[in-house]
């Protein structure tokens, strides 16, 4: 089956390919958002050190602040659930995709003793047309490097989302990544379970309100159900 929608999917490559190109040129541009990378939010010992390392969605690209972006909203959930402070950091990067987070970014982050860190990747994967044995090389090699470099860490990724619910998206574009979103999420979760790392449903009950302006990437509202849905996961193992 896996193999029949990935055929399925290569061959209306040429559809999605003009589709994906017109409806780049007549959408809004957007930008990591301003603000800082880290911060915390006071509470109880023992605290919980957080990293969101990613794509687009760890650099809060599309909203004004960062303080209402991923990285930030997930402390304050994680903190209104547990009540322990909790200290975080974000390192997003706009349109990175699985190798170059595993290649460039892991090796650059500091040495610190992080309790947590979530994964907020696949979509540039999914988007770009990788197959999925390149994403299982990128996506899987950077579990690895996590792990090797915060050994002590719960690490977290959330299932890609419905593309079918993102505003900005038309048919037959937005079925054609639902597919591959479907392709990547059995491929994500089977790696997860093999490198131990907690994998998550994907975001429920999105509404168009939670996209920015460009109808593509989250916003404000966006984050903060994501965050709500995550922290929930987070906190029974914790």
């Amino acid at each position: 089956m896996n193999l029949i929608i990935s055929i399925i999917t290569w061959l209306f490559y040429p559809f999605y390919l003009v589709q994906g190109l017109w409806l780049r040129a007549q959408g809004d541009r957007t930008f990591p958002a301003d603000g800082v990378v880290e911060g915390s939010v006071e509470g109880k010992a023992p605290f919980i050190n957080l990293l969101v390392v990613g794509d687009s969605s760890a650099a809060s690209v599309g909203i004004a602040n960062r303080a209402d972006g991923l990285a930030t909203q997930l402390a304050r959930k994680l903190n209104e659930k547990t009540g322990r402070a909790v200290q975080y950091t974000s390192s997003g990067h706009h349109a990175a995709v699985s190798e170059e987070i595993r290649d460039y970014v892991v090796p650059n982050l500091k040495r610190q003793n992080y309790s947590h860190i979530v994964i907020a990747l696949s979509t540039n994967d999914i988007k770009n047309f990788h197959t999925i044995a390149r994403w299982e090389k990128g996506f899987g090699g950077l579990l690895y490097a996590l792990h090797a470099r915060f050994p002590r860490a719960q690490i977290w990724w959330m299932e890609p989302l419905d593309f079918r619910f993102v505003p900005r998206l038309a048919q037959p574009l937005m079925t054609i990544l639902n597919l591959r979103a479907r392709l990547f999420a059995k491929s994500g979760i089977e790696l997860c379970e093999e490198r131990g790392v907690y994998s998550t449903p994907p975001l429920k009950n999105i509404l168009p309100e939670d996209f920015c302006s460009d109808g593509f990437h989250a916003g404000e509202k966006g984050f903060q159900k994501w965050a709500e849905q995550l922290s929930g996961y987070m906190v029974e193992k914790l």
